[in-house]
This record gives C-alpha cells, sequence and structure tokens, in this order.
C-alpha cells in the first residue's frame, strides 16, 4: 500500500491501483479502511471522481470502526476535495466539517490548517467573501507557525478571494507578490499557475496589453513543465485577450477553433465549453457561420459560477449569432438576464463571481441595443426591468 501511495503522488495513478488489487488478498481486515481510502485516492488522482466517492463510502465504516484516526479525517477531507471538483458544494462543505471535527482529537496541526484552508475555499465558491477571507487571515496564522513555505497557498487564495469580489487590481498585485514569493521557493509550477491568473484578472479590467505577455510567460513555463493542460488554458486566455481587444485577424477563429480540436482528442473538457463558445463567437464576427450552431450546441457541466459563466456566454455568443443573421436576439438576451436573476435569488449576489458581472453587462448593453433600434415599448419594459434588477451600468447608446 505504502508503493500504492507514492505511484499516485507521482501521477501513476493506474500502476497505483494495480498495486491495491496484489495488496488486498493479503491486507488485514482491520487495515481494509486504509486500502479503500488509497484507492478512491488513486481514482481521484485518475479524474474519475465518481468512482473516487462511491471507495471513500466504502472506506468510511471501515475507518469509524478501526481507524487510525488521522486516516478517518483525511478521508473526509480527500472527499471534500472530490466534491468540490465535481461542483457539489454544500457536499464538500458538509464533508471538510466533519474532517475538522475529527481533527479536533488529531494532534496534526498542518492538516487541521490544510482543512481550514479547503473550507475557506468552499465559502468562495459558494459565494461568501468576506467569511472566505476571514478564515483566510485565520489559516495564514497557523501556517506561518507550522508550515511556512505553505503560506503563499494562502496569499495564492486570499488574492482569489479579491478577484471574486471584483478587486481585479488588487487581485493583479497580491498574485505578483505571491509570484515572487513562489520563484524565490523555488516552486516554479506554482509561480506560473499564479502568473496565469494574474493575466485573467488583467483581462477583467481590459488592461490588454498586459494580458497576452503574462499569459505567455506562464504558457511556456507551463509547457516547459510537462503541465500541457494548464499551458492550453494559457493559450485560451491570450485567444480571449485578443478576441475581447480586437485583434483578431483573418485567421483567427480557425485558430480558436485548432484550440478545441486539441482540447476535444486529448479529453480535456475542463475549458472546452468554454473554446468551444468564443469559436463560434469568433466566426460569428467574422461572418463565417459554418459549424456555428453545433459549437454552441453544448451545455454546462457542474454547477456554481463556472457552469453559469459558460452558460451567459453562450445565450451572449447565440444573441449575437441572431443579430448577425437579421433575427430578434431578444430570446436569448431576456434568458440570460432571467438566469442570472435566478442565479442571484439562489446563491446571493454574483457581483462576487469574476467574469459574470461583464458577461451580464454584454447582455444588458446588447439588449439595450435593440431596445434603441426597435422603440417598441414591450420590449423596452422587459429589457429594462431585467437591466434595473441587475443593477448594471451599462454605457449609453448614442445615436
Amino acid at each position: 500500500m505504502v508503493m500504492s501511495v507514492n505511484m499516485a503522488h507521482l501521477g501513476e495513478s493506474a500502476e497505483g491501483l494495480r498495486l491495491l488489487d496484489l495488496a488486498e488478498p493479503f491486507t488485514d481486515p482491520a487495515d481494509r479502511g486504509i486500502l479503500l481510502h488509497q484507492r478512491a485516492f488513486n481514482l481521484w488522482q485518475s479524474s474519475r471522481l465518481n468512482d473516487a466517492v462511491h471507495w471513500f463510502e466504502e472506506a468510511e465504516p471501515h475507518l469509524a470502526a478501526n481507524g487510525p484516526d488521522y486516516m478517518y479525517a483525511a478521508l473526509f477531507h480527500n472527499r471534500a476535495m472530490v466534491w468540490r471538483d465535481l461542483g457539489e458544494l454544500h457536499k464538500a462543505m458538509e464533508s471538510i466539517q466533519q474532517a475538522l471535527q475529527v481533527y479536533e482529537r488529531v494532534d496534526i496541526p498542518v492538516n487541521r490548517a490544510k482543512a481550514i484552508h479547503l473550507e475557506a475555499l468552499i465559502w468562495l465558491d459558494l459565494g461568501d467573501v468576506t467569511k472566505a477571507l476571514l478564515t483566510f487571515d485565520d489559516v495564514r496564522d497557523q501556517f506561518r507557525q507550522y508550515a511556512p513555505d505553505l503560506e503563499s497557498f494562502v496569499d495564492f487564495s486570499y488574492a482569489q478571494a479579491l478577484f471574486y469580489a471584483g478587486m481585479y487590481r488588487q487581485a493583479a498585485d497580491r498574485w505578483a507578490e505571491v509570484v515572487a514569493a513562489q520563484r524565490l521557493a523555488g516552486n516554479r509550477r506554482s509561480a506560473a499557475i499564479s502568473e496565469f491568473w494574474r493575466a485573467v484578472a488583467a483581462l477583467q479590467v481590459n488592461r490588454f496589453e498586459l494580458v497576452e505577455p503574462w499569459a505567455r510567460q506562464a504558457m511556456d513555463s507551463l509547457y516547459e513543465q510537462g503541465n500541457e493542460p494548464m499551458a492550453f488554458l494559457a493559450r485560451l486566455l491570450i485567444l480571449q485577450g485578443r478576441f475581447d481587444s480586437g485583434q483578431t485577424g483573418p485567421d483567427f477563429a480557425e485558430k480558436v477553433a485548432a484550440l478545441c480540436d486539441a482540447l476535444e482528442q486529448r479529453g480535456w473538457t475542463l475549458r472546452l465549453e468554454e473554446a468551444k463558445i468564443l469559436a463560434a463567437r469568433a466566426k460569428i464576427k467574422a461572418k463565417t457561420f459554418d459549424g456555428v450552431e453545433e459549437l454552441l450546441n453544448g451545455e454546462s457541466g457542474g454547477s456554481g459560477y463556472d457552469a453559469l459563466a459558460e452558460d451567459l456566454a453562450r445565450y451572449l455568443a447565440k444573441a449575437e449569432l441572431a443579430i448577425a443573421r437579421g433575427r430578434d436576439p431578444m430570446p436569448e438576451l431576456r434568458a440570460g438576464l432571467d438566469l442570472l436573476d435566478d442565479y442571484r435569488t439562489t446563491f446571493g449576489s454574483v457581483e462576487f463571481q469574476a467574469g459574470v458581472s461583464a458577461l451580464g453587462v454584454q447582455l444588458a448593453a446588447k439588449g439595450l441595443g435593440r431596445v434603441y433600434e426597435l422603440r417598441k415599448p414591450p420590449v423596452e419594459s422587459v429589457v429594462l426591468q431585467r437591466i434595473s434588477i441587475g443593477g448594471f451600468c451599462v454605457e449609453p447608446i448614442r445615436a
């Protein structure tokens, strides 16, 4: 089982699972919970998330009965991370709070601090930025005491919280500090990821002259380290920055489509739909409509902010397609603004969610443009009501 743990940490999860199969017939019944937990962990590292949840559940009664307690706490801790990856945020919160209860009787302060850090991240995912920031402040002191080398990870998360609160410039400044600290510590992988998010923050405030150099620096470093999936996300960010700044060129749509194909061929679905929507918008802008409907036929996976942002972008693209083809875009615009309103009602203010407000502004702006064009009172009433509810600050329409 020890070798299986090592294989998982080296990224060889399939080999780790094979070793567990070999070990199972010789495992003492009292240690069965440890073996099942390790199987779940390896499945999680293999991105087989639902299988991982199943084996965590299988391991739970064994570890509850036989321990050890540190492994029992780790089960809830790891399961919380899997639930979070699946977008099941309330289940993730329940699991991490169970972990914290067990950590109360386990003298491993570093692991307890990591659990508190994860709890803060889940609060952030749920939109409670204030609680997340307060928790980050608390856990930073614990890391400083027990694991100083992990303090920069809390600062990274603090920057994320500032980002979700719409404080993009402050977030970029904090990420710059994190990049410097991680480079000084020789942690090139984490520094590259922080550099990527610094570029995302620059995109939110239309600092296009900074987006590409920061994203490209992150992309080159990630490629050098063999982190190709994250490097592809940096490439997508570069393309998004070019699109938003109007620097597309005649072959831009083909470049985005090629990125979509590469993501699909490799099975990297994390941002595949986002890339397809960008490809569709690029085709619409270039007035080459072949294949656009297929690109916009996808459905968001998961829940929470990422799914909402993806759905809003899809509605915006469909509205742009309708306008380009001389059709009425109002059904798509209304549906997008209604979705945003429903999300607010259910989950709280999405001003704390990066990118969503910007997408809402674009939907509202197109709606106002349509109102100005048609000058129809019923249409005007619906759109203005949705914009009023959303509280969007939209540039005035000029003749």
